[in-house]
Order: structure tokens, then sequence, then C-alpha cells
């Protein structure tokens, strides 16, 4: 009977972190300015945590290129997880009636829970997803001004190994490349880790 009891109150635990799941959010590269449109929260369990939301422009390109337009941003967030599902809750600029998921075949749904907040849950890893408002839907003649984008990853495995001559391995943290970057035979894999901006 004992050994019985023993063996219940080992498994408890694992079931606990089974049950919960685990998530992963990722460090913010030091001088990289969040998005000013979209932040994100992530729960799963109870257990709610903010998620760097990068950012990126179209108004440097536009100026280089003639067929971009001004004016617009992709804002993006990315995460890991395993177990059960994640909440994404998503604070917007504008108020918003409806939302959605794309693609819509992941059968995910977008709900308004409070002004300017979204929530949308994911039960998938590997799942790459744009959450889109019905005050910027764009249209035929228009495209989507303020994009979001949520990347929900499995939990790493089989890191390359950073001393490894063969790999290119940038570490969390921000790396400016200074331009065009020609790599030698030798480089096989470039791995960016979490929280990497290059």
């Amino acid at each position: 009977m004992m050994a019985t009891k023993t063996i219940l109150f080992l498994l408890i635990p694992v079931l606990v972190r089974q049950a919960s799941g685990n998530l992963n959010t990722y460090p913010a590269p030091h001088g990289i300015q969040a998005s000013n449109k979209f932040q994100v929260y992530l729960s799963q369990g109870g257990n709610r945590k903010s998620s760097f939301t990068y950012i990126t422009t179209s108004d440097q390109r536009a100026k280089e290129v003639s067929h971009a337009k001004g004016g617009r941003s992709v804002s993006w967030t990315s995460f890991s997880f395993s177990g059960g599902a994640v909440t994404a809750e998503i604070h917007t600029p504008h108020d918003f009636h409806s939302c959605i998921v794309r693609p819509q075949h992941y059968g995910y749904k977008c709900q308004r829970t409070g002004s300017k907040i979204a929530h949308v849950t994911v039960s998938s890893t590997s799942r790459m997803m744009s959450v889109e408002f019905d005050y910027d839907y764009g249209s035929s003649n228009a495209d989507i001004k303020d994009k979001m984008l949520i990347f929900a990853d499995p939990p790493e495995s089989n890191v390359p190994n950073e001393h490894d001559s063969s790999v290119l391995f940038y570490k969390a943290g921000v790396h400016n490349l200074n331009g065009q970057m020609h790599l030698n035979n030798k480089i096989k894999t470039i791995y960016l880790a979490p929280g990497a901006w290059v």
C-alpha cells in the first residue's frame, strides 16, 4: 500500500505540469522598439505573461521603391508552448466589433472581450497566423495598414552548438550586420536564438 501511495504522490506533479503546459515567451532585444500598435499578453493554465511585440514599418521602403506604400506596419510576436492551449490577449489601437484569424482553416476564433481587446485561443504549435480587425480589413482597392501576426512554436529541441564552425549562431540580442553578409562554404546552419534581432 505504501508503494502505491508513493507512486501516486510522484505522479501528481507530472500530471499537473502536463495539464498546465509550458509557455515560453522570448526576451525583448535591448534597444528594439516595441510595437506602438499592438500589445500581446499570453495565458496558459492561469499563468499570464507579456509577449514582446515587434514592429516594422514601410516608410523607409516607400522612399526606396516606387511601388511600396508608406504608412503601413507589421507587428508580430512569437512564443513557444507545450501542453494546454494558450490564450493570446491582443490590445489594439482602435476599438472594433469583429475580428478574424487567418488562415481560416485553422478554425481559430477571434473574440472581442472588451474595448480594444481581443482573445484568440491557440491550441496547436507550428502555427503562423494573422489577426485582422474590422477597422482595418482592407478591400480590393486597399490593403491592411497595420498587420498583427502571431507565431506559435513548439519548444526548442536540437539547438546547434554555438562553437561549431559550420554554424552561424546568433544569441538573444541585437546583431547589426552593417550591410550584406557573404557566407563562406563552411556555414551549413544559421541559427537565431529566441530574442535575436538581426
